[in-house]
């Protein structure tokens, strides 16, 4: 996503991995905001793409990220009940710590629908065309050394 943003903006390699690095690394942009800006690209400079499937991807997107958050910050339950659920019904549970303790539980068809939303994300991204507008004549572009 940050290649296909930086892509949109620069005209030649250089330009847009150094965007990509200054710029949109995780260090200074977080992933929603990036989302949200690659969303806008997408409807404005893909708007085929956007009418076809832009919507779910943009949800598988945003399901991806709540789950990459929840299994990244949350602490992996290892108490009896966890053993119990995962003997008996094959899940695994993850403590959330906020007003007050909750396991969040994810079974193997809850891994397996993350990693279908996942695998589309991935393979779509590479996919999308953003139309680049005409060059303005005060646009200077540096040559590559």
């Amino acid at each position: 996503m940050d290649f296909q943003i930086a892509g949109y903006f620069c005209n030649n390699d250089r330009s847009r991995d150094e965007m990509v690095d200054l710029m949109l690394g995780d260090r200074f942009i977080s992933f929603e905001s990036k989302r949200t800006v690659f969303e806008i690209l997408v409807k404005r400079h893909s708007k085929n793409f956007y009418a076809k499937i832009g919507k779910e991807f943009f949800a598988n997107m945003t399901t991806i990220q709540t789950h990459r958050n929840k299994l990244a910050h949350l602490m992996q339950d290892t108490t009896e009940e966890a053993h119990k659920e995962f003997k008996e019904k094959k899940r695994i549970g993850f403590i959330k710590f906020k007003e007050k303790t909750e396991t969040i539980w994810y079974s193997d068809t809850d891994i397996s629908d993350l990693d279908a939303r996942l695998k589309m994300v991935y393979f779509t991204i590479p996919k999308i065309i953003l139309s680049r507008p005409p060059s303005s004549p005060d646009v200077v572009d540096y040559p590559e050394k």
